[in-house]
C-alpha cells in the first residue's frame, strides 16, 4: 500500500491543527452528501454521526453498531461549501471548493494533545482515501485483525511520528479495540441473594430481563447453587450481579446509586412503592428543583436508586 503521509501539522492559538487537502473527482453537493448523511459516513467515516445541519445543531457520534456514543455541536454550516463541528474537545472543518467539475478538501482537525497528531494523521489519511473510493462506488480499507485498526495505519504512524518528532514510546497510542456499549456495567455484590434481588428488580421494571446465571457448583468456592456470575438488563443497561463466596464487614453504600429515569409520575411512584417495602427512604417522594417527581430509596438488599421522572 502507498503511503501518502499528506497532512501538515500546524499551530493556531497554542492547539495543534492538521490540515489535510485532496482534490476529489465529484462535485461539491456530491462531496457533502459523503459528510453529511449516515448512509454515506456509514462507508467511510470511523464514527459515523447524525447531525441537525445548522449552526448550534447536535452532532451524535455513533460507533460501527449501536447507540450515540457522544455528542458534538454545529459551529458552521454552509452547504455545500464549508462544514465545522466539535468533537469532545476536539474541532473539525470540512472547505469544498469547485474545481473543474470536481472539488478540492480541505480537512483541517484542531486538537489539545500533540502526542496524538500521528495517530489520528493516519487514521484521516486513511479515511480520506476511504472517501474517495467511497464516492467512486468502491470499498475502503477493511479494519484488520483483533484491534479492528484498518490495514496500513501502523506503516503510516510510524511515517507520521517521523515527520512530526513524535518518539513512539510518548505518542498516544490507538484503542486497543472497539469497546463494545455496555463495556463499563456495575457489578453488585451480594451475599446469597443475588438471584432473589434480580428477580426482584426483573417484576419492578420494563422492559427487564436476567440474560444469565452462573452458579457455584460442589467443590466451588462459593456455596453450592449461589450465583458466581450474572447479567441483569434493565432497558439499554447491563448490572452484573454476584454473590460473594466470602463473608465481608461491608454492604452497599447509598453514595454510590443506580439513577433511573422513568417516562411517567406514575412510573416513578410504582417504583418507590416497591423499591422502599422493607427498604429506607433517603429522599421522600417529591417535586424538588431538578425534578418534577424525585425518590432516592435503599431497598431490602441494601441497593440504592435514584428515581426521577425524565
Amino acid at each position: 500500500m502507498p503511503v501518502s503521509a499528506d497532512a501538515i501539522l500546524e499551530d493556531a492559538q497554542g492547539r495543534p491543527v492538521l490540515r489535510f487537502e485532496r482534490l476529489l473527482d465529484h462535485p461539491p453537493d456530491r462531496v457533502w452528501r459523503a459528510l453529511t448523511k449516515l448512509d454515506e459516513l456509514r462507508r467511510w467515516h470511523p464514527s459515523p454521526f447524525e447531525l441537525a445541519l445548522r449552526v448550534g445543531g447536535t452532532v451524535s457520534f455513533l460507533p460501527p453498531e449501536g447507540n450515540a456514543f457522544g455528542d458534538g455541536r454545529v459551529t458552521a454550516c454552509e452547504p455545500p461549501r464549508l462544514l465545522a463541528y466539535s468533537w469532545g474537545e476536539d474541532h473539525l472543518r470540512w472547505e469544498l471548493e469547485a474545481r473543474g467539475g470536481g472539488t478540492r478538501l480541505v480537512l483541517t482537525h484542531t486538537f489539545d494533545d500533540r502526542l496524538k497528531a500521528a495517530r489520528d494523521a493516519a487514521g484521516w489519511d486513511l479515511c480520506l482515501d476511504a472517501l474517495a473510493a467511497s464516492l467512486s462506488g468502491g470499498e475502503g480499507p477493511p479494519p484488520s485483525g483483533e484491534s479492528a485498526i484498518p490495514a496500513g495505519w501502523e506503516e503510516l504512524n510510524r511515517v507520521y511520528q517521523q515527520r512530526f518528532g513524535i518518539a513512539p514510546e510518548q505518542a498516544t497510542p490507538p484503542p486497543s479495540r472497539v469497546a463494545p456499549s455496555d463495556a463499563v456495567a456495575p457489578l453488585l455484590m451480594f451475599e446469597g441473594s443475588a438471584e432473589d434481588a434480580m428477580r426482584f428488580y426483573a417484576s419492578i421494571f420494563f422492559p427487564a430481563r436476567i440474560e444469565r446465571i452462573e452458579r457455584y457448583g460442589a467443590g466451588e468456592p462459593g456455596p453450592e447453587g449461589t450465583v458466581k456470575h450474572a447479567t441483569l438488563r434493565l432497558g439499554d443497561s447491563t448490572i452484573q450481579c454476584i454473590d460473594s463466596p466470602i463473608e465481608h464487614a461491608f454492604g452497599f453504600t447509598p453514595a454510590v446509586s443506580l439513577a433511573v429515569r422513568a417516562a411517567s409520575a406514575d412510573a416513578v411512584d410504582d417504583m418507590f412503592a416497591r423499591l422502599s417495602q422493607g427498604g429506607t427512604v433517603l429522599m421522600p417522594l417529591d417535586r424538588y428543583p431538578f425534578s418534577e417527581r424525585f425518590a432516592w430509596v435503599t431497598d431490602r438488599f441494601g441497593v440504592s436508586w435514584q428515581l426521577t421522572l425524565a
